[in-house]
C-alpha cells in the first residue's frame, strides 16, 4: 500500500505470476474433464456412482386410480394414479399428482420396492421430485420413506423410477405404497 492508503500497481513480475496461476488451474480442470469423459465412454464406474443391480422388472400395465398399491412378493401390482393419492403439492408452483402413479410394494431381491411412474402432462419439460411411503394395513402407522426424481421428463414423456425402502427386507401383511408429495418444476 502506498503512503495514501492506495495500492500499489502490478508489476509485471506479480502479473505473470498470477497468469501462470491461472494458466494452471485452467489446464488442471481441462485434463480433469478429458479424463471423466474418456471414463464414461469406455464404461468406467466413477469414483461417486454405486448402483445396485436388481432384477428385470415387469412392464407395469395401466391401473384404476385412487388406489394406493398393496402388498405384494414377486410380480408388481399395476400402478394407482390419480387424485386418490392425496399427494400434497410441497414447494412446487403446480399441483402434478395427476402425473403420478405407483406400484407395489414388492419384494424383489430381498429388498422391498416400489415402483413410481411419472408421465408429464405439462406443456414444457418438467421435473419431478416425488415422495412416498410405506404404510401399515391401519392406513395410521408409516413403516418407511423414499423419495424419486426424475429430471428433464418432455411433455408427454413417462419414465418408470424404482423406490428402495432404506433396504427394508420384508413386507408387513396388508402394507400398502402412497404417495405424500409431488413436486413439478418446470425446467
Amino acid at each position: 500500500m502506498s503512503e495514501r492508503g492506495q495500492p500499489e500497481p502490478m508489476t509485471s513480475r506479480s502479473r505473470l505470476a498470477l497468469v501462470i496461476v491461472v494458466a494452471a488451474v485452467l489446464l488442471v480442470a481441462g485434463v480433469l474433464v478429458l479424463v471423466f469423459t474418456f471414463a464414461l465412454r469406455i464404461g468406467w464406474p466413477t469414483p461417486h456412482v454405486s448402483v445396485p443391480t436388481l432384477p428385470a422388472l415387469p412392464t407395469l400395465p395401466a391401473g384404476p386410480t385412487g388406489q394406493a398399491g398393496t402388498a405384494a412378493t414377486g410380480p408388481i401390482p399395476p400402478p394407482t394414479a390419480g387424485p386418490g393419492n392425496s399427494a400434497s403439492q410441497g414447494i412446487a408452483a403446480h399441483n402434478a399428482s395427476d402425473d403420478v402413479a405407483i406400484g407395489g410394494p414388492a419384494l424383489v431381491g430381498g429388498v422391498v420396492i416400489a415402483t413410481v411412474q411419472v408421465t408429464n402432462h405439462s406443456t414444457q419439460p418438467s421435473s419431478y421430485v416425488v415422495q412416498i411411503a410405506l404404510d401399515a394395513a391401519d392406513g395410521v402407522t408409516q413403516l418407511d420413506t423414499a423419495a424419486v426424481l426424475v429430471r428433464s421428463l418432455a411433455p408427454g414423456q413417462s419414465s418408470t423410477q424404482i423406490a428402495d425402502f432404506n433396504g427394508r427386507k420384508t413386507i408387513p401383511p396388508g402394507a400398502r405404497v402412497t404417495v405424500k408429495a409431488v413436486q413439478r418444476l418446470a425446467d
